[in-house]
């Protein structure tokens, strides 16, 4: 958790000085030079299935607050994952390894649900990859991979997903 909310004062912080912002709202896409990035859902795309329930959040719908809870969230379910059985066998996952794709969508009974693109720094520097603007689809990886679900309105962890060996 520590580790966790020193990474959402670096992101807060490079988001304050980097992008502009209107009240407790953050208004990006993209928080450059940082662990996350926030992409829209485009219900066009071939990952959109994840959040297949849901329809685009507004740009403006996640506020300073509303990141905090949903990092806090993150934490909670990935020191859930380092506990089971299933990461005895593939590894802890050490979330400073990692940099985060973040989409987010309002279900139809109103929720907001946010699905979380774990990669590992290694590979997205390696590969140069451009996973602040595109959605990275990996097939097996193992744990340099993950993502989830978080409903934040039901405040719930949902789908956690380790790619394979």
């Amino acid at each position: 958790m520590k580790i966790l909310t020193v990474l959402y004062f670096v992101i807060i912080s490079t988001a304050v000085f980097s992008q502009k912002t209107m009240g407790d709202t953050i208004n990006f896409n993209v928080i450059k030079d940082s662990a996350l990035v926030v992409i829209p859902l485009d219900t066009n795309k071939s990952w959109s299935w994840r959040l297949k329930e849901c329809l685009p959040l507004a740009k403006k719908a996640l506020s300073n607050q509303k990141l905090d809870s949903l990092l806090r969230a993150v934490d909670m379910a990935i020191l859930k994952y380092n506990k089971s059985i299933e990461s005895n066998m593939l590894g802890d996952i050490d979330i400073d390894k990692y940099v985060f794709q973040i989409v987010g969508g309002m279900s139809t009974s109103g929720e907001q649900i946010f699905w979380i693109n774990g990669l590992c720094k290694n590979y997205v520097s390696k590969q140069e990859v451009k996973w602040q603007n595109n959605i990275i689809q990996i097939y097996d990886g193992g744990k340099c991979f993950f993502n989830l679900k978080i409903n934040l309105t039901l405040e719930t962890s949902s789908d956690f997903y380790v790619n394979g060996f």
